[in-house]
């Protein structure tokens, strides 16, 4: 037999059919651009995982100072790779706007390895044709049929492209980030190629393994194998040259003056890098799905809030039906099925919201979410691919979620007897206790008792404030947190200039200092990198930088310290990737650097540690540049306009997330309210109807009521301020154990004002909106349920 209660479920939603039409429109607001995030992603990210076979991306380039010998692929492809020539050359353009200046790194077009796939147009197919990357010329607004001018000669934009091995656009491995603005990759013809002249031309040999499906290790191994046969190879082509030399470089008996025989390389090793360390390959790949965190994280406050709504909105319901209840309760009806009765709507609401959220999250949603990945990386076209995680985050998860806190909430509700729902007695201990109130004139001992009466309710709102504020500091507080971040970016260079070199090179600069540096992976099942430092005693760029002196002792980073909560004295443990060894540093206590996670040493210990030559060195700290060192001997040169570079980028990614996140802070922080202080009202509808028969005028009806809502919201903003403050922190470190290195916790205090001011303006919009619903309480309600 069908159960006659689910005719009242269509009745109980065609009268509050604007309260569950926002709580939908809003879920499948918030779900439809979750899912498509996570959709978004996780497709971008399949198709990006999919282009290293489709494509045959590289498993590593070298890049040699001249043309390599056949005998020289010969040895390197011994070692069980195919090796391809990928030469480019790098030209400044002029062009209109702000692309004039950059640098281009011209390539011919790629039939074999690292291939190419164009989002737009067609390849060139004559000299004058260039295809340039996607994410450049949106950053420049560059588009089809443009001209632009590289090394003297025109070229007419007819394509734009993705490049395979270039999905983040690192001019430089070493690059302490890419640059989507200021240089981009481009395809020409051969002719095209030619065009440009031998100026600069870069000798650039890609290798791919013919064993595929290898582990991180294995691959690892090849790499080195390849490296050791470059080397060989080199060495074995060196010529015999004269070089002369004075009396001062002679060893006594040994040589005679005049020159000396001497081994020079036919060719140089220029640079040399794997694909796990190629930067321009890696680092979007490692970065999409990190933000997935925050994005869920955001997903369940909002669930939770809104589980709280459903279960207040439903509460209110009981004691408003609560005769129905008690006379359905005395013919027989249970409690459970009471309370699955109550709870069929907030799901059907949920479930509905879920469902059309996703239909909006797998079509235009997921496009622009995906949007926000392509505005930073040069990433493939993609196909949307079904997410199993996007059900669960999006429509799995929040159903539970719903059902837990709406459980909790009113099944205390129905535990009570018929006999006190016919009377409508919902008080705790199974009576009528009123509290007497004799101090106050008769309005304010009646606000007083309106409070008193709407406890539970104010109590729901409260915590409804507090996640809003949550979400309020999440979505205001984030932009001038990645502020900060930039500003300690910006300041956080031990030198104007740090180099980093392939091989020593002695330079006569008095500003120049040596130190060590060393990339380690935390011995933890993270393994996150860490930097290790080597610097000098009394070091004139780290000044207040005391180091121990004994072996095995190190200070470390106040960012490092705060990510992984360690304090002075404790032990960390360090390891290098690929390999076994367990390096143990003692902390011996916490520097004031939030820029890194990283480890600083004794110069000399640093090298005992590893193993290295004493006074062995990886680089320079200077304060002015050092030109006396060769292009060819330095690995990375980081200075001022790197981290100018980092904050560029930095803004140019994240910039339109977050204003997108405070448009819907203010949105839910209004909802909250709006449906809370509603709920107020529609609960205290029989009392204001019998104020209205006693004479009382609308203005006055909302000067009790309204007015104490006015005083527990202001009261509950300022309260939820430090505790959201705190909340927030919480959720924030949770956050970040998910993201590579660490941004420092920080709430710009101008945060904290406008989330006052919001709050406030958003209460007044909702005040003005409850004041019309006071006005339409007719006086008959009064008699509703009277017998």
């Amino acid at each position: 037999m069908r159960d006659p209660m689910r005719k009242r479920i269509p009745r109980e939603l065609k009268h509050d059919i604007g309260k569950y039409i926002a709580l939908f429109l809003f879920l499948a607001g918030v779900i439809g651009f979750i899912s498509g995030f996570i959709v978004a992603d996780e497709s971008l990210k399949a198709r990006y995982d999919t282009s290293f076979d489709e494509f045959n991306v590289e498993d590593g380039h070298f890049l040699l100072e001249k043309k390599a010998s056949k005998k020289l692929i010969k040895k390197v492809e011994d070692k069980n790779v195919d090796v391809y020539p990928m030469f480019y050359k790098e030209r400044t353009i002029k062009a209109q706007g702000d692309a004039d200046g950059d640098v281009f790194r011209l390539y011919r077009i790629r039939t074999k390895v690292n291939l190419s796939d164009l989002w737009e147009g067609e390849y060139p197919k004559t000299a004058d044709e260039i295809a340039v990357d996607r994410i450049y010329a949106e950053n420049n607004k560059l588009r089809i049929g443009d001209t632009i001018k590289a090394g003297g000669h025109r070229y007419r934009i007819t394509g734009i492209t993705a490049l395979s091995d270039y999905s983040a656009l690192f001019r430089n491995n070493a690059d302490t980030m890419f640059d989507a603005t200021d240089f981009s990759v481009a395809l020409v013809t051969q002719k095209g190629f030619d065009k440009a002249g031998d100026r600069g031309l870069k000798y650039c040999y890609s290798w791919v393994n013919r064993k595929k499906n290898i582990s991180d290790k294995e691959r690892h191994d090849q790499e080195e194998d390849v490296k050791d046969a470059l080397i060989d190879a080199v060495k074995e082509e060196s010529v015999v040259d004269y070089v002369p030399f004075s009396v001062d470089d002679a060893v006594l008996g040994e040589i005679k003056l005049g020159s000396v025989p001497v081994a020079v390389p036919a060719n140089n090793i220029e640079d040399f890098v794997g694909r796990q360390e190629n930067q321009a390959i890696k680092f979007a790949g490692d970065d999409m799905g990190k933000d997935r965190v925050m994005m869920v994280t955001l997903l369940y406050i909002v669930i939770v809030i809104m589980a709280f709504i459903f279960a207040i909105t439903v509460k209110s319901t009981i004691e408003k039906e609560a005769k129905t209840i008690g006379t359905l309760r005395a013919s027989g009806y249970t409690r459970g099925e009471m309370l699955r009765h109550y709870m069929m709507l907030p799901l059907i609401v949920t479930a509905a919201a879920a469902v059309a959220g996703n239909i909006c999250g797998y079509t235009f949603m997921k496009d622009i979410c995906a949007a926000m990945y392509l505005h930073s990386y040069s990433l493939l076209p993609f196909d949307t691919v079904w997410s199993a995680n996007a059900f669960r985050d999006t429509t799995a998860v929040p159903l539970v979620i719903i059902v837990i806190i709406v459980l909790l909430v009113i099944s205390k509700e129905l535990r009570i007897s018929p006999l006190r729902f016919l009377r409508e007695d919902f008080s705790s201990r199974g009576g009528r206790h009123a509290i007497r109130l004799r101090s106050g004139s008769f309005m304010s001992r009646f606000r007083k008792r309106v409070f008193i009466q709407n406890i539970p309710s104010y109590i729901v709102m409260f915590f409804g404030i507090l996640f809003s504020v949550v979400i309020m500091l999440f979505c205001l507080g984030m932009y001038p947190l990645l502020q900060h971040y930039e500003d300690i970016i910006m300041d956080s260079g031990m030198a104007e200039y740090q180099y980093v070199l392939k091989e020593p090179c002695k330079v006569r600069s008095d500003q120049a200092e040596k130190y060590q540096v060393k990339g380690l992976k935390n011995a933890d099942s993270r393994g996150e990198d860490v930097t290790v430092y080597g610097i000098r005693q009394r070091s004139r760029y780290l000044d207040d930088l005391d180091l121990p002196d004994n072996k095995n002792e190190a200070k470390i980073s106040s960012a490092y310290a705060a990510k992984y909560q360690i304090k002075k004295g404790d032990t960390i443990r360090l390891k290098e990737e690929y390999k076994k060894k367990v390096y143990k540093v003692k902390v011996t206590d916490i520097y004031d650097y939030e820029a890194q996670l990283c480890v600083f040493m004794d110069f000399d210990r640093f090298n005992d540690m590893f193993g290295n030559d004493k006074g062995e060195y990886a680089g320079y700290l200077s304060a002015v540049e050092l030109d006396e060192i060769p292009d060819s001997k330095v690995a990375t040169r980081i200075t001022k306009e790197d981290y100018a570079t980092i904050t560029k980028q930095l803004d140019s990614s994240m910039g339109d997330l977050f204003e997108l996140f405070t448009i819907f802070g203010v949105v839910i922080f209004v909802i909250v309210i709006y449906l809370l202080s509603k709920v107020l009202i529609e609960k205290n509808a029989k009392s204001i109807a019998m104020s209205k028969i006693l004479g009382y005028s609308d203005s006055e009806i909302s000067s009790i009521y309204n007015r104490v809502t006015t005083i527990m919201v202001f009261a509950s903003l300022l309260i939820c301020l430090p505790l959201g403050y705190l909340f927030f922190k919480f959720i924030f470190r949770i956050m970040m154990m998910f993201f590579t290195g660490w941004l420092t916790y920080y709430i710009h205090p101008s945060v904290y004002v406008k989330t006052v001011v919001i709050g406030v303006v958003s209460y007044l919009f909702v005040h003005m909106l409850q004041l019309r619903r006071i006005k339409k309480v007719p006086m008959g309600e009064v008699l509703k349920g009277m017998e």
